[in-house]
């Protein structure tokens, strides 16, 4: 999307239109509403001293040259000044632009489908069979035929992979370009809510992050709208229950380039490059599934993601030992959901309910609450070095099996001591030094590992040993470990 205007009258619900226009600046990545009135969209006078400015807006309406109805879905008020006497120049940074339609303004409104790019999905997807290597080859029998995948993710939900090869001519017999693009569309059997649709996108694009291990992003194009959602039906030539709208956004893909699609093998932790295509199926299903597990793969993925690619500030040492505490709750819940007995677990959660119920009954007496609730702890049926301890004994042996042996006999008890310090506030200085470096690459290791693990990745030790991210991790642990010790 690059830099347009678009010229119009403006409106909420049950109000009056106000002249304006929407301008959107793709190099900047944002859209922003301007208003030119002695009025806010709720009617109310524009008094700068003494305002109650309507701060949020869910839904604007738009009547603009050539693009006809618009909807503005998730604005926020941006500021407003003076530019005469009477005449205001009010902002608003609109998140979704929906156009050709007026959606009935509701809480969320319903859709049935959406349509998505993410970057490297076709080489993520397909490997080896991908639409940029088929281009390259310059196969004609390709151009124009797309490849259609769908993979059921539960009762609700269907991905649809959309992968297509077309040549756009520069000059008519003499030039031409070859290009594949790839899509996702997100279907589903029942109308759902729009933010259960980003939800969903979300969820993808993490198993994408944790795929390339860097930061990814989105970009949504269009959305399936039911006709009960929209006021302007009368407009609407298609027979059926649901219409494709253009969606407009940046807040989704950050102004990232969206439109890669190759990658090599060896950066990617999973895709087609290294498995089967049943067997990758079941690492998206099981992606989806693992709802116990999402805070887990938060962990994972802000401990790995931070700031690469960016022109943002270092990261700094107090984020840093934010990060490492982050990572060390990830392997303890990781414990907790994969090694704990059914007993410890039931006895745990009844002590937890009971517990509350207690602290409850004691809200006349803050001071005799808190002393029950910082007295009375969960039992513990094992220590956290115990638990990191346990971890790594497991699953060493795969780690060594891909790269070469790791000391772990100091992890379980520095970590743990580690963690106490910053935790508990016992520690002055913020700065750890080398060994919350080396437990911070250790622990992020083992929990890739277990993210693994927990998505039943076949052949696990070739898998990682390929992958050039956790080759330069585990060399740098080793690294370490000869000068800390």
């Amino acid at each position: 999307m690059g830099n347009s205007k678009l010229f119009g009258s403006w409106s909420i619900t049950n109000c009056k239109q106000y002249p304006g226009e929407l301008e959107i600046d793709g190099e900047a990545g944002k859209a922003t509403l301007l208003l030119y009135t002695k009025e806010y969209l709720d009617g109310s006078v524009i008094k700068i001293a003494s305002d109650q400015v309507p701060h949020y807006l869910q839904y604007i309406f738009g009547d603009s040259s050539p693009m006809g109805k618009i909807t503005l879905y998730d604005s926020n008020w941006a500021g407003t000044s003076m530019i005469g006497q009477d005449l205001y120049l009010t902002k608003y940074h609109v998140k979704y632009i929906i156009y050709g339609a007026h959606l009935l303004e509701k809480e969320d409104f319903l859709i049935k489908s959406g349509k998505f790019s993410f970057p490297y999905l076709d080489s993520f997807y397909n490997g080896w069979e991908h639409a940029s290597l088929m281009a390259s080859e310059f196969n004609f029998e390709l151009i124009d035929k797309p490849t259609i995948q769908e993979l059921q993710i539960n009762d609700e939900l269907k991905l649809i992979f959309y992968s297509i090869i077309t040549r756009n001519v520069l000059e008519f017999t003499v030039s031409y370009t070859i290009e594949a693009n790839s899509y996702l569309f997100f279907e589903y059997t029942k109308p759902v809510t729009f933010s259960r649709l980003l939800k969903d996108a979300a969820t993808f694009r993490k198993l994408v992050e944790f795929s390339y291990g860097e930061p990814s992003a989105h970009k949504i194009h269009e959305v399936q709208i039911a006709h009960d959602q929209i006021s302007n039906k009368i407009d609407l030539i298609s027979p059926r229950d649901y219409t494709r709208f253009s969606i407009g956004n940046f807040s989704l893909h950050k102004n990232k380039d969206i439109s890669r699609g190759s990658s090599h093998q060896n950066h990617i932790l999973i895709s087609k490059w290294k498995m089967s295509r049943e067997a990758l199926d079941i690492v998206i299903v099981k992606w989806f599934s693992n709802v116990d597990f999402y805070n887990i793969y938060e962990y994972y993925l802000d401990s790995n993601n931070w700031f690469q690619k960016s022109k943002d500030a270092i990261l700094s040492i107090t984020m840093f030992n934010n990060r490492f505490l982050n990572l060390i709750q990830g392997l303890e819940d990781y414990y907790r959901e994969v090694f704990e007995t059914p007993k410890t677990k039931q006895d745990r959660l009844d002590f937890e309910a009971k517990k509350k119920v207690v602290l409850g009954l004691l809200k006349s007496n803050p001071e005799l609450k808190k002393w029950v609730n910082d007295k009375f702890k969960t039992p513990q049926y094992a220590t956290l070095e115990e638990k990191l301890r346990f971890i790594a004994g497991q699953y060493s042996t795969t780690i060594h099996q891909a790269f070469h042996p790791i000391r772990w006999v100091d992890f379980p008890d520095s970590a743990k001591d580690l963690r106490n310090k910053l935790s508990h506030g016992l520690n002055k200085e913020i700065n750890l030094g080398q060994q919350i470096h080396l437990d911070y690459k250790i622990a992020q290791l083992l929990l890739c590992i277990c993210i693994l693990k927990s998505l039943e990745v076949p052949e696990l030790e070739k898998m990682i040993k390929l992958n050039l991210k956790l080759q330069r991790l585990v060399q740098e642990i080793l690294y370490q470990q000869q000068y800390i010790h």
